[in-house]
């Protein structure tokens, strides 16, 4: 079979590229960071957020760096600090769980002394989203959570 160059890649023509995903990937964070007309620039670009040097004009040193750092198809990119840029020192490799718990619009509540989301209470204590999210807005949410978890079984916070 004839070798096909890709984006910087070689592979062979009729197989699918480990690489085709993590350039898509690639060519994602740049549109969305440095194209006005990308649907989320205003949640990326707008906002300052822009992609490093080293990777915005070089796929092969994001892919370098994606391969050192623990590239796997199922996991996403995820930047540390969500006001950051993605650069090597800003972004990791996480599941879809973990990238989830790292959003601007997350409620973080405290309970207990511990700092969660509502996302991550809703897991622990097997209140349903939803209804943490509405004694949130209603005020009480701590008082409730103690009572339903006391009440009804041992708590997992």
């Amino acid at each position: 079979m004839p070798f096909v160059k890709t984006h910087g890649m070689s592979r062979i023509e009729g197989c699918k590229s480990p690489h085709t995903r993590l350039y898509t990937r690639w060519a994602n964070i740049k549109d969305r960071c440095h194209n006005p007309k990308s649907k989320d620039f205003h949640k990326y670009g707008s906002r300052g957020i822009k992609v490093c040097e080293a990777w915005r004009h070089d796929y092969r040193a994001f892919h370098k760096w994606a391969i050192a750092n623990g590239y796997k198809e199922e996991l996403q990119l995820d930047r540390k600090d969500n006001n950051g840029d993605y650069s090597p020192d800003n972004c990791h490799w996480t599941t879809a769980k973990q990238n989830s718990n790292n959003r601007r619009n997350n409620v973080i509540v405290q309970i207990r002394g511990l700092n969660t989301t509502l996302f991550n209470l809703s897991a622990s204590t097997g209140i349903p989203y939803q209804t943490l999210y509405k004694r949130y807005r209603k005020g009480g949410l701590q008082e409730y959570v103690e009572k339903r978890t006391s009440r009804e079984r041992p708590s997992r916070l």
